[in-house]
């Protein structure tokens, strides 16, 4: 609330100044006015009323001091300077009127106020509208204090030297005083004026403007001023002193709301201002001093005070020379010293950089272009662009050229040749380089070779083709394996009691079964290669295999202007997993918020994060660009489905990354990103060491108590009805009671009203699963722990939910062998 009262008064606070000091002008005004007829208080009037506000602007610059650093503090620092000469001058013109003597104008006093007119001036210099420059403040500042001299000698040169033998007070001579001060006047006046035109549209511009202002009116009321002077009319504490007060009120505007420096972006500007021009200024000391007392002598004690006067000055300009040529080698030395530093980073760079001039021919490559393209750097130096490049390079080599050639930066791709012909991609950032003219000198190409970043997109992409086949393959192999345990079981059951059929018929009940067994088989291969990978588990760090992929895309997604955000846990988080596939699944994950971001041009960051909570350990991959729109987030794990243009994607990637979780026993879900873009979070069950890992001996089960009856009672629940209806007449056969379910419900309803002694259920029914149906009744009927066998037509999958649950698991189409060992397990245990 403080913030939003003060903010509003800031511009008042400018006009006030203003006011302030225009009201000043008029107050003395009318106080000279009404001191007229008191010329002793009106002299004391005149001396501390001009005094007042030059006094202001040294105390107002002293107050901020700290807000102006480099360059900036440099040209206020000179006017403060300038104004501080000027007080000097005045206060010598004044004690004249004070001590009631007519004023002497060309006195000691005058060069002080004519140096310190031209402050001013001299303080352009340091151009603080380009900022700090910290770098050429000690040249400049000699520059400025070269040229404070030469302003000197010559003030003192031209009016006090020929006053010397007659001072003068209101002669002939004193005309060409007060051109000099009106042509000083009007070189000021002009250059604020280009101050503001170069400065545009600057925080500085402001600044020069009220300066120009102040200058402009006092070039005119100067003018006025010196008429009068001239004329003899000039009254002290008159209308004729606002000739000083305005400009100065003028200044103190400025100062006082002057722009405060900013810290420079990058490196420092260090190169040092001309140094001709104040060297050729200061030069002219001598030829004019010595020249003067040769050519146009005006006796003594004149010419004795015009070769001292020479003399000092050559001496202190040469000091001066001599002190900008130190600091000019030292920031020299510094340049040379940030150059050194600045190639030695390239040098070391793990990125190619190569340095061509205007016609493509190499100058310089770092130690990584050297090794990368496997030439010496003489034989580089010999090459031009085209003879590094691939026959398939040259169209984009052709494309950078005109970017570079209209003054455009270009990215791209391009293909690099080496020496022994081999050839490698690389991603390329290629800019112009020019000197102070603003011509083209030199083309910089900054590359990266992206082999094993292509390779590794090229598997992700085979890796969904392959995915899409995988899926077929699933689902053609799950329609089939329950055809094939039907004729496989009914073939056994049929030979069970075949010992009254001819031999041939037995013959081909035994070729059915095992061509059955066969053709299971073969379902059986297909499933690992649908599942490939989900064999070969072993016990891996969350944490790493995210760090691994993230480092993969850091520098892509940096080159497209995306900010990865990582945070991983810092336990590491340990699960049984098959690396490749985690890989993959992320990779897709990153990819889609890379596209989602690219597509839309809307975000910059992806955030990936990783902990461990009561159910398990997930990783979650969030953006914050445009999201998944409602009317399709029910549909983006379909195979498939894709909202990209087509032939930008298979629309593959969820759908593959949520059975490679389904796989691990893990999830995939959906959820809006709290950056506003789109989440995805996947689960992983925790690493589960096994008491046989530990070496202890394994817990035995037992059933509460045989369930009651003439024989073991079983539940067989499948919602294919021939599977159903086959295992029913086998466990019937070996003895069981069996009771039939065709869903996870109704087998709840059964095994609410009674004890069973078996319950064999599909680890795929829709709805409830079997693992969940098994989590769901063990609490309540512990009797079933040992006695819950799972059935499935896909293997890899099923076999992960049932060693999450600790259940055994029977393959479709398995043989009436494979049951008894398992029923066999059960009455052993």
């Amino acid at each position: 609330m403080l913030q939003l009262v003060l903010l509003p008064r800031k511009p008042t606070a400018k006009v006030s100044w203003l006011t302030v000091g225009l009201g000043y002008a008029f107050l003395y005004a009318v106080g000279g006015w009404l001191l007229a007829g008191r010329p002793a208080a009106l002299r004391w009037y005149c001396f501390i009323g001009v005094l007042v506000p030059a006094l202001l602007i040294v105390v107002a610059i002293f107050r901020r001091r700290r807000d102006w650093v480099g360059a900036q503090w440099l040209f206020w620092a000179t006017i403060a300077t300038g104004f501080t000469l000027w007080i000097i001058g005045h206060v010598g013109w004044s004690q004249q009127l004070v001590a009631a003597q007519a004023p002497v104008w060309l006195s000691w006093h005058t060069v002080f106020t004519m140096c310190g007119g031209v402050a001013p001036l001299l303080a352009l210099l340091a151009r603080p509208h380009l900022g700090p420059r910290h770098g050429a403040l000690a040249t400049t500042a000699v520059d400025i204090a070269g040229f404070g001299l030469l302003a000197g000698f010559v003030y003192a040169y031209f009016i006090i030297v020929p006053g010397l033998d007659a001072p003068l007070r209101a002669t002939g001579r004193l005309s060409p005083l007060l051109l000099i001060i009106q042509i000083q006047r009007f070189l000021i006046l002009a250059a604020m004026v280009a101050a503001v035109w170069l400065s545009r549209p600057g925080p500085w511009r402001k600044a020069y403007g009220r300066l120009a202002i102040g200058h402009g009116i006092g070039f005119v009321t100067r003018g006025v001023a010196s008429l009068a002077i001239v004329r003899g009319t000039y009254v002290p504490g008159s209308l004729y002193d606002l000739t000083w007060i305005l400009p100065f009120v003028f200044t103190l505007w400025a100062v006082t709301e002057s722009p405060a420096s900013e810290a420079e972006e990058g490196v420092a500007d260090s190169q040092p201002s001309d140094p001709w021009l104040v060297t050729f200024a200061l030069a002219l000391v001598p030829i004019v001093g010595y020249g003067g007392y040769y050519l146009s002598p005006l006796g003594s004690p004149a010419d004795d005070f015009r070769v001292l006067l020479t003399t000092l000055t050559t001496i202190g300009g040469l000091a001066l020379l001599t002190m900008r040529t130190i600091f000019q080698r030292t920031e020299l030395r510094r340049a040379d010293a940030r150059l050194r530093l600045l190639a030695s980073v390239a040098q070391q760079a793990g990125d190619l950089v190569i340095v061509f001039d205007r016609t493509w021919l190499v100058r310089e490559a770092n130690d990584a272009a050297v090794t990368a393209l496997g030439y010496s750097r003489e034989e580089l130096a010999r090459l031009r662009c085209p003879d590094l490049t691939a026959e398939e390079g040259h169209a984009a080599g052709r494309e950078a050229d005109r970017a570079l050639q209209a003054d455009q930066a270009w990215r791209g791709t391009i293909v690099r040749r080496r020496k022994d012909g081999s050839a490698f991609p690389a991603s390329s950032s290629m800019g112009a380089l020019r000197d102070e003219a603003g011509r083209v000198t030199h083309f910089v190409a900054v590359e990266r070779d992206v082999t094993d970043e292509l390779r590794v997109r090229d598997k992700l992409v085979s890796t969904e083709r392959l995915s899409a086949v995988a899926e077929v393959v699933s689902g053609v192999a799950h329609e089939i394996n329950n055809p094939l345990q039907a004729i496989m079981g009914c073939t056994e059951l049929v030979l069970d009691g075949a010992a009254s059929l001819p031999a041939q018929t037995q013959k081909d009940l035994e070729t059915i079964r095992s061509e059955a067994g066969r053709a299971g088989q073969i379902v059986k291969n297909l499933l690992g290669f649908v599942h490939r990978g989900g064999g070969e588990r072993g016990i891996h760090d969350v944490n790493a295999i995210v760090r691994k992929i993230a480092l993969l895309r850091a520098y892509h997604l940096r080159q497209t202007g995306i900010e990865l955000d990582l945070r991983c846990q810092p336990e590491p988080l340990l699960t049984r997993v098959n690396e490749d596939d985690i890989q993959q699944l992320l990779a897709n994950l990153i990819l889609n918020a890379e596209h989602a971001i690219a597509g839309s041009g809307r975000g910059s960051r992806i955030s990936v994060y990783t902990w461990r909570d009561a159910h398990g350990i997930a990783v979650q991959v969030a953006d914050d660009g445009p999201g998944v729109p409602p009317e399709v987030r029910g549909r983006i794990f379909e195979p498939f489905f894709t909202t990209r243009r087509v032939g930008e994607g298979t629309g593959l990637g969820l759908s593959i990354s949520l059975g490679v979780a389904i796989a691990h026993g893990g999830g995939l879900e959906f959820a809006p990103s709290p950056e506003g873009g789109a989440s995805f979070r996947l689960t992983l069950p925790p690493l589960e060491v096994s008491e046989a890992e530990r070496g202890q001996p394994a817990p035995v089960a037992h059933a509460d108590a045989p369930a009651t009856g003439p024989g073991p009672r079983a539940l067989v629940v499948d919602d294919e009805e021939a599977v159903r209806l086959l295992l029913a007449r086998m466990l019937e056969r070996r003895g069981y009671s069996v009771l039939q379910a065709a869903e996870a419900e109704a087998a709840l309803s059964l095994l609410a009203g009674a004890s069973f002694d078996l319950v064999v259920c599909d680890a795929q029914l829709p709805r409830i699963t079997g693992p969940a149906l098994y989590m769901r009744t063990r609490a309540q009927m512990p009797q079933l722990q040992g006695r819950f066998v799972l059935i499935s037509e896909d293997g890899a999958t099923a076999q992960a939910a049932a060693a999450r649950v600790g259940l055994p698991l029977l393959s479709k189409p398995f043989t009436a062998s494979q049951l008894d060992a398992v029923l066999d397990g059960i009455a052993r245990s």
